[in-house]
C-alpha cells in the first residue's frame, strides 16, 4: 500500500511492475468541504477541526479546504476558534491531544504554506518542537501552493463561493480528492488480509478413491471416452 498522490502512485505501480508485485494504492488528495449557508457554523466547525487537526492534520482523509459563502466565514471563524480552544486549549503547544509534524521537512514546507492569503486563526510555530499551530487561512488565491497541494498538516484554508453550483465547479476543476476518486485496490478489516496475502490454490485428494478414478486413466474405454466428451460439450468441471 502507498500513500501518495497520483504522481507518487504512479511512481511505486512502476516499480512494481518490474517484478510483477501487486500493489494497492491509496491516492491522496484535496478533499474538499462545502459548508452551506443554512448549516449550524458551530456544528460545522467542531466537526471539521477534530478531522483537520487530528494527528496535526497528517490523515489522508482529513478536509483540506472549506468552500463557503463571506457570510458563512464570518460566522464560522469564532466557531472554529472555539472549537480548537475546546479541543486544544488556550495554549494548543503544551497539549498532549495535538502531535508534531512527522520531519524537519515537512514542516519547512507547511511553514512555508502559511504565507498564503492571511492568519485568522493560529498561525504560530516552533521549529525546534517541529511544532505548528492549529490554523486557519482566509482570503487565499486558487493558484497559491496552499490550494495546489495536499498540505497534510495542521492548516485549514476557506475559500469564498457564492453557490453549490460554484463549488462544485470549482472541485471538478481540480484533481479528484481522495474521498472520490477510484481508489486502487481495498483495505482495512478483512480486506487488508486479503490484499496483503497471496492466495495459492491447493488439492486435496484423498487416496482411498483411487480405485473410481480408474475410469479416468488411460487407455480409455468407449465408456470413458463417451463420459469425457459430454463433460466437455456441456462446459463442465470434473472434481477429481
Amino acid at each position: 500500500m502507498s500513500p501518495g498522490g497520483p504522481r507518487v502512485g504512479k511512481v511505486v505501480m512502476a516499480a512494481a511492475a518490474k517484478h510483477l508485485t501487486p500493489v494497492t494504492l491509496e491516492l491522496g488528495g484535496k478533499n474538499p468541504c462545502y459548508v452551506d449557508d443554512n448549516c449550524d457554523p458551530q456544528t460545522v466547525a467542531n466537526r471539521v477541526a477534530f478531522f483537520r487537526y487530528f494527528n496535526s492534520g497528517q490523515t489522508c482523509v482529513a478536509p483540506d479546504y472549506i468552500l463557503c459563502s463571506p457570510e458563512m466565514q464570518a460566522r464560522l471563524l469564532p466557531a472554529l476558534q472555539r472549537a480548537i480552544t475546546r479541543f486544544y486549549g488556550e495554549d494548543p503547544q503544551s497539549s498532549p491531544d495535538l502531535g508534531r509534524i512527522i520531519s524537519e521537512k515537512n514542516f519547512q514546507r507547511l511553514r512555508g504554506l502559511l504565507s498564503c492569503g492571511h492568519v485568522a486563526i493560529g498561525g504560530q510555530t516552533d521549529e525546534s518542537d517541529r511544532y505548528i499551530a492549529p490554523t486557519v487561512l482566509v482570503g487565499v488565491q486558487e493558484t497559491e501552493p496552499v490550494m495546489r497541494e495536499e498540505i497534510f498538516g495542521p492548516i485549514l484554508p476557506i475559500m469564498n463561493v457564492r453557490s453549490l453550483d460554484e463549488a462544485i465547479e470549482f472541485i471538478r476543476c481540480r484533481e479528484k480528492p481522495l474521498a472520490l476518486q477510484q481508489r486502487n485496490g481495498s483495505y482495512h478489516s478483512k480486506f487488508s488480509f486479503d490484499a496483503f496475502s497471496h492466495h495459492r490454490a491447493c488439492l486435496l485428494c484423498p487416496s482411498g478413491l483411487e480405485k473410481l478414478k480408474d475410469i479416468l486413466y488411460s487407455p480409455f474405454s468407449a465408456c470413458t471416452q463417451q463420459l469425457l466428451s459430454w463433460a466437455l460439450g456441456n462446459q463442465r468441471c470434473l472434481l477429481l
